[in-house]
């Protein structure tokens, strides 16, 4: 872990507020379908569910997919037809094409909430249902969005890397894609996060739209014009994987703290090892099993939430070694099986 000079006893304290609200997501209203309860659908039919989600070699987007399969092959009579990429139009078209195959549900996770727009619509009119998981679309009627607390998120990272550099911290940011809603909120709870905590300047912040190797670019410019930066984060593991390969160019691994969001196997490892600093780890697998249970749900006519929450856990160097240690006391109780297993993955060397 690089050194800032932050006490042991403000560390407590950024790491109480990361577990209070990862511990405590927003709780969806009783009607919402928990991921364990078997939804009231006819067993012998058979339901298609069309599923739109950016690019899977994104680790994180890739979960989604898994999860909603392992959920789809445990009930057996779902089929599950997936449609990736990071862009907005081809993301349009698929969902489009879903309802002229006249699929029973369409999921999917806007990579341009814009653009996206107007295909939810056209499912909306032809009476297919729709659920958002991760970012919504800017228009037409989702009749769930399963998604955690981007800005909140944001804030936790904002938080904790104030906490670390101090209120004098000199801070960049390389962002996703502003069009994406998640990462827009992600941008707008860090900037919350750092000024909560005295950081009210971001020197630089770009766009990478969420490609690792833009995100090398956005970052060697950031480094080259900020000499003196101290603090990076990076919108997803994915970009900050890229800045990281900035700042290790740059000679300053030892003095920049590097941030990102998901909690790939590969951030989680370069956590390990000392290079990134901290992460917001996702539990996408979940999601994509709630995603298919929540589908079946509205399949079946019944009432679910409008909004449900998906927990998430921020993780630095010494909680990750502390769990290698076999001590997950910093873990809420329901993530500590899975928690466990993803760091243990990162160390043997993800494979």
């Amino acid at each position: 872990m690089k050194k800032f000079g932050t006490s042991a006893t403000m560390a407590a304290v950024i790491f109480a507020q990361v577990l209070a609200a990862c511990a405590s997501p927003a709780p969806a209203p009783a009607a919402a379908v928990p991921a364990t309860e078997a939804p009231a659908a006819t067993v012998a039919e058979k339901f298609r569910i069309g599923l739109v989600l950016p690019d899977l070699s994104n680790q994180a987007i890739a979960d989604i997919d898994a999860g909603a399969r392992m959920r789809a092959a445990e009930l057996g009579n779902v089929e599950i037809l997936t449609t990736a990429t990071y862009s907005g139009e081809e993301q349009a078209k698929a969902v489009e094409n879903y309802v002229a195959q006249k699929v029973d549900l369409i999921a999917y996770d806007s990579i341009d909430a814009a653009a996206v727009g107007p295909a939810v619509e056209k499912a909306n009119e032809a009476g297919i249902p729709v659920i958002a998981i991760i970012s919504a679309s800017a228009s037409g009627k989702n009749v769930s969005f399963i998604t955690p607390d981007f800005t909140e998120n944001g804030r936790i990272i904002g938080r904790w890397m104030a906490t670390e550099l101090g209120a004098k911290g000199i801070v960049a940011h390389v962002e996703g894609n502003p069009a994406d809603a998640a990462g827009a909120n992600l941008t707008t709870g860090f900037k919350e996060g750092l000024a909560a905590n005295g950081i009210t300047n971001i020197v630089a912040s770009a766009p990478s739209d969420w490609d690792r190797e833009r995100a090398l670019a956005v970052a060697t410019d950031i480094l080259t014009a900020n000499p003196t930066l101290q603090g990076l984060y990076g919108a997803n593991d994915d970009v900050a994987m890229g800045a990281l390969q900035a700042v290790n160019a740059a000679g300053k691994l030892d003095s920049i703290l590097l941030a990102g969001h998901n909690g790939t196997c590969e951030a989680l490892a370069s956590i390990i090892k000392g290079d990134l600093d901290f992460t917001v780890m996702l539990f996408n697998k979940p999601l994509g099993g709630l995603t298919v249970d929540t589908a079946l749900a509205v399949i079946a006519g019944k009432t679910v939430a409008e909004n449900i929450a998906a927990p998430v856990f921020g993780i630095d160097k010494p909680i990750a070694e502390a769990i290698l240690k076999g001590d997950s006391s910093k873990v809420p109780d329901n993530l500590k099986a899975e928690v466990g297993e993803r760091v243990n993955k990162a160390q043997s060397g993800c494979s």
